[in-house]
């Protein structure tokens, strides 16, 4: 028997996030948040493997996407995350 003519694709992101400190001046979270929503809302990724991310960036991220249809791995440490849309 021949498995059926299905294909299925995935889009893939690899996501340099960068880590919020203290020190960072004009490269500050709160100065970069906008402009990182705005790539994943028109790149709309399935898959997502960010690092550098801090928890408290991965949930204003998860926030702010309208549809909350992130699923967040824990399975990495804490600045290496991989997010898959459910």
């Amino acid at each position: 028997m021949k498995p059926p003519d299905a294909t299925t694709s995935h889009t893939v992101e690899s996501f340099n996030l960068r880590l919020d400190t203290v020190n960072d001046g004009i490269n500050a979270w709160p100065n970069r948040q906008q402009l990182a929503l705005q790539h994943l809302q028109q790149s709309q990724p399935d898959v997502v493997g960010m690092q550098g991310v801090l928890q408290h960036q991965l949930t204003w991220l998860d926030e702010q996407l309208a549809d909350g249809d992130l699923f967040i791995s824990d399975l990495y440490p804490i600045s290496t995350r991989v997010v898959f849309k459910q």
